[in-house]
């Protein structure tokens, strides 16, 4: 099940303060629509550094939750699960917010 491509569904600025400043979160669920604990998130950016980390660490949010922390300046580039495309481009927004990406299961 989790090697399955995740494919990305909504990619949105935050800027109304609802989430924490820099924040990326990530929301991931499956085919049925259901959210998904521990799909791998990987995270690049500058030289060669990454984080990985896991959906599912904050269940009170919710299991197909993560999240990551971003610094200003920078550019990152993320991947779900072990078959999904890049979405690259994510840094701080201008506006000083943070990004809501969601994945859905997909393909085969």
């Amino acid at each position: 099940m989790l090697d399955a491509p995740f494919v990305l569904t909504n990619r949105q600025e935050v800027c109304d303060g609802s989430l924490p400043a820099g924040r990326l979160v990530v929301l991931v669920t499956g085919r049925d629509g259901n959210p998904l604990a521990g799909v791998p998130i990987l995270v690049l950016w500058g030289e060669g550094k990454s984080s990985l980390f896991y959906t599912g660490l904050a269940p009170e949010i919710s299991p197909g939750y993560a999240d990551f922390q971003m610094e200003a300046g920078v550019s990152y580039t993320l991947r779900v699960g072990e078959a999904s495309e890049a979405v690259g481009g994510l840094s701080v927004p201008g506006c000083g917010g943070a990004w809501r990406v969601e994945f859905t299961e997909g393909g085969g």
